[in-house]
């Protein structure tokens, strides 16, 4: 015990004094000023010395240290070489180095020292950089590499060709090629199966995790694996076990970040993303993991929500009821709602629905990112908007949300305006679509909608504009502020590629309506005065009176910056579960809940797509028609006698 301590301690030595004459070469702080002195040997001459030291010096289990050390070495310079550097005598210590020393001065006519012959190194096994940092003394930045020792076990052939072997489809893309770059780093040695032909503790861990997949809302049958292997089993079936685990636990997190459809592909209403994982970190994660089961378990979303609704979803599988009787809202197709106010709600579902609401609920918080906790969230089928500051729900407030023919989407951005007393800028889909049919049948129905009309900036009298022949994508037409505008007195703007946002509205009335989708696809507040200074007061410390100051006395179209944008969350939840446990429903106005349930059963091509309305410009005959139609309704008002006389004698 004492020799090989001794051994090491000696090689250890020998690093150290290699490694500091590396760096006082390549400092160059040492220079000959009167006579060169005898100097070490070379660095390469040096690290292979303590390489072969390292090789054969015994350990403590008496077996030789498999380490290479391999030291940078400076490149030589054109003056000078680490062969022709010499240590000057300074007050009688022989090489004792300076700071302060500069390099002499070197003529054209002096010839630098020969550099003698470089010292062969050693053949050297295939190295990898392990924690490579380059050192200070390396001018080229090289890193310090370390062999790493092979596998006592590896299936690094059997592995590769395994995972080749998926078809494309069943397994995906990046998760394939994940695995091979994982078992081609590890050099084939496997984390799920032993050479005696057994399964590890992890890999255990792992399978009955999977099995618990229904759990979660997941389909268990997609994470099957066969894992029953004997101890006299061919590499190949070890490899075939070994891969299977991998690409199920792979899969695994994919469907739990909600992989399992595009949601995009649902509905144009849904921009929402799957939460995805990189591959590699899954990977990462699992083999580092000391219980793969809970790693497994934490890919599913960690808000409290879903947490919540998977307990209820646990309860219903095993025949707890979990829902209470509640009245019901008719739905918006009927154009009956009853004026209750309040949260619309079901009367009752049958299990087998509720099951697939909960579904449908848990995959959508599989879309969701990261919420924070300060962040704004519109609840669509809830008519709802909430504010949560610090974790915790400081305001809620009703809305109106977009018809279902203009819905209102899912997504998310970040607030950065409140803007009081805003224009109304017309969207180019209102203008087309429902403003000018009317202009071309009079051009009195913009004043009559409290709206006005510019070409190029300059204000144009829509009675005097010939509307079946001007191109509409020239008029800008908006609504100036005051008490009918239908923006109200403040809007909240989260620009986005949606263009829609919260406002105010002179329409109060809606409010009181049980279903509330009424709208182009904007958010209608209640109360957007207060939610004003809710978000005001903990960004710029306003307060009421403020808020009220801006809204009817300050100046036109008033853009308030916030200093801290405040992210919002326009989500789609049919069902929540309150602080107090008690579950909520309420109805899929969208039908989202289908078109999801489509989407997990793997159909999401059978989805209906809703298009689009798009504005067709009338033909000319049409314009000819609406200009026939226009002309005489202003004879008749300019010549009514002549107009009556016409209308009584037919002619």
């Amino acid at each position: 015990m004492l020799r090989s301590s001794r051994s090491r301690v000696s090689v250890l030595a020998l690093v150290s004094v290699a490694t500091s004459l590396a760096s006082v070469v390549t400092s160059g702080s040492l220079w000959a000023q009167d006579k060169p002195l005898m100097m070490p040997p070379p660095v390469n001459q040096t690290v292979a010395q303590a390489n072969a030291a390292l090789q054969t010096a015994p350990t403590e289990a008496g077996t030789a240290l498999n380490t290479e050390v391999n030291l940078p070495v400076p490149a030589a310079s054109p003056a000078t070489s680490a062969a022709s550097i010499a240590v000057p005598a300074i007050d009688g210590i022989v090489g004792s180095p300076s700071r302060d020393l500069q390099p002499p001065v070197t003529t054209a006519n002096q010839a630098p020292p020969s550099a003698p012959a470089p010292v062969a190194e050693p053949a050297k096994p295939d190295t990898a950089v392990v924690n490579a940092v380059p050192l200070p003394s390396s001018p080229a930045g090289e890193a310090v590499k370390v062999a790493v020792p092979e596998p006592a076990f590896a299936l690094a052939v059997e592995l590769s060709e395994r995972i080749k072997r998926e078809k494309a489809g069943a397994v995906a893309r990046d998760d394939r090629d994940a695995a091979l770059k994982f078992y081609d780093a590890r050099k084939g040695e496997p984390i799920w199966v032993t050479e005696a032909g057994g399964l590890t503790v992890a890999a255990r861990s792992l399978l009955g995790e999977l099995d618990k997949a229904g759990d979660y809302g997941l389909d268990s049958e997609a994470f099957k694996v066969q894992a029953s292997i004997s101890a006299a089993a061919p590499r190949a079936d070890l490899a075939d076990v070994e891969a299977s685990l991998t690409l199920a636990a792979l899969k695994y997190a994919r469907h739990a970040r909600g992989g399992r459809m595009d949601p995009g592909a649902l509905s144009a209403a849904i921009d929402r993303k799957a939460q995805l994982l990189a591959p590699a970190k899954v990977l990462e994660q699992l083999a580092a993991s000391s219980a793969p089961d809970a790693t497994l378990r934490k890919f599913n979303p960690q808000n409290p929500q879903f947490e919540k609704l998977r307990l209820k979803y646990v309860a219903l599988k095993a025949g707890t009821s979990i829902v209470d009787t509640q009245p019901v809202a008719s739905a918006p197709e009927t154009g009956k709602s009853k004026k209750v106010g309040g949260t619309p709600v079901n009367r009752s579902l049958t299990p087998a629905a509720l099951e697939r609401k909960l579904l449908a609920n848990m995959e959508m918080w599989r879309w969701m990112p990261e919420m924070g906790n300060t962040y704004i969230q519109p609840n669509i089928p809830e008519f709802t908007v909430s504010v949560v500051r610090d974790g915790k729900l400081v305001h809620k407030e009703r809305i109106v949300t977009g018809k279902t023919v203009t819905m209102t989407p899912m997504f998310s951005d970040s607030m950065r305006l409140v803007v009081f007393k805003p224009f109304w800028n017309v969207p180019e889909s209102i203008k087309f679509k429902e403003l000018q049919p009317g202009l071309l049948r009079s051009g009195g129905s913009l004043e009559k909608a409290g709206l006005r009309a510019e070409i190029n900036g300059r204000a144009i009298d829509p009675r005097a504009v010939d509307w079946a022949e001007i191109d509409m994508r020239q008029v800008h037409i908006f609504q100036p502020p005051g008490e009918a505008n239908a923006l109200g007195r403040v809007k909240f703007l989260f620009p986005n590629k949606h263009d829609v946002y919260l406002h105010d509205t002179p329409s109060k009335s809606l409010f009181n309506e049980q279903v509330r989708a009424f709208s182009h696809g904007c958010m209608r507040v209640r109360d957007p005065l207060k939610l004003a200074e809710v978000i005001l007061s903990s960004d710029k410390g306003w307060t009421r009176a403020q808020v009220d100051k801006q809204a009817t006395s300050g100046p036109d179209n008033t853009e308030v910056k916030l200093t801290t944008p405040i992210p919002v969350h326009i989500t789609y939840f049919t069902t929540w579960v309150d602080d107090e446990g008690k579950l909520h429903t309420v109805n899929d106005i969208y039908g989202h809940e289908q078109r999801i349930q489509l989407g997990l059963e793997g159909k999401t091509h059978l989805i209906a797509q809703q298009r689009e309305e798009k504005f067709v410009p009338p033909s000319a005959e049409e314009r000819r028609r609406f200009a026939d139609q226009r002309r005489q309704r202003q004879q008749a008002q300019s010549d009514p006698v002549g107009n009556w006389v016409k209308s009584v004698f037919n002619f």
